[in-house]
């Protein structure tokens, strides 16, 4: 197999919307025999600029490399953003690709910008060298509009999953190993996974109806993302899940949670027996949900 003749697709590719996908599949679509990688960044270049101020993340690292390489790709290269990096300009960073990466087809999209002071974009690209041949991508759309990454984050801050779904091309999903917890929810007699909450995603502290992926086989749940009022004083943020009328270990698994919309708020209530109470009534309404 030849293997210097690379193609890149570029980007953040935060949450793999469909925006993005139009990007992954057009270089997919080149010769099998071509090495086919993509090149993205950790973190965000306003994590790195701007550190006191919130940043949301629709997917953790992990789950994008996952992803990423589940669409086919031979590899994931992810580089990683600081300051430093922020200084390279354009035109080294054109010359990475060629040196670093042995690009021979770049796919981007065509709003794409890079380097210092964002002075690269299509152009400079496509007149940067012969031997890199660019492949632009027009921007997907969702009611007339660009689908972008922020537009997504938004409607999940709004709870407007059906708008977020639409544009992501599934249902937003947090997904980590499961940790071992204060066993809170069993005590209450409602066992739970917990995933601790490492990066800001864009959903407001409540209680949601889901789905939880465990290997290959999905179970419908109700989760908790917040802080636990009523049972824990601490200011950490945890995603609890209950698998509803089904017990399954799932300490230490590997498990995505996928949410389909909002039960309500998150609050504190005057004592245990009334959260359970909630819990239980939060339950019927999500059986009700998509039966």
């Amino acid at each position: 197999m030849n293997t210097l003749a690379h193609v890149l697709a570029i980007g953040k590719f935060d949450g793999i919307h469909k925006g993005h996908l139009e990007v992954l599949r057009k270089a997919l679509s080149f010769d099998k025999n071509l090495k086919k990688g993509v090149v993205t960044f950790e973190p965000s270049p306003y994590e790195v600029l701007y550190p006191n101020k919130i940043y949301y993340n629709l997917t953790n690292n992990d789950q994008k490399i996952t992803m990423l390489k589940n669409l086919g790709f031979d590899f994931v290269s992810v580089l990683p953003i600081d300051k430093n990096f922020l200084t390279i300009s354009h035109n080294n960073f054109a010359h990475m690709l060629k040196e670093k990466f042995l690009a021979k087809h770049v796919v981007i999209g065509e709003d794409f910008r890079f380097g210092k002071d964002a002075l690269g974009d299509v152009e400079f690209l496509k007149n940067f060298s012969e031997d890199l041949i660019i492949h632009p991508v027009s921007c997907a759309l969702f009611n007339n509009q660009k689908i972008s990454s922020s537009r997504i984050k938004k409607a999940l801050l709004q709870s407007d999953f059906l708008s977020a779904t639409s544009m992501l091309g599934r249902n937003f999903s947090i997904s980590g190993r499961v940790i071992k917890g204060q066993t809170l929810g069993a005590s209450l007699g409602f066992r739970t996974a917990n995933l601790a909450i490492n990066i800001n995603y864009p959903l407001t502290y409540g209680v949601y109806a889901t789905l939880t992926k465990i290997n290959n086989e999905s179970f419908k749940s109700i989760s908790n993302f917040g802080l636990r009022p009523t049972m824990s004083n601490t200011r950490e943020v945890f995603l609890e899940t209950h698998i509803l009328d089904k017990t399954i270990e799932l300490y230490d698994r590997h498990i995505e949670v996928f949410f389909m919309s909002k039960i309500r708020e998150e609050i504190k209530f005057p004592s245990q027996s009334a959260l359970v109470t909630q819990i239980n009534k939060d339950i019927v309404i999500r059986k009700k949900i998509l039966s």
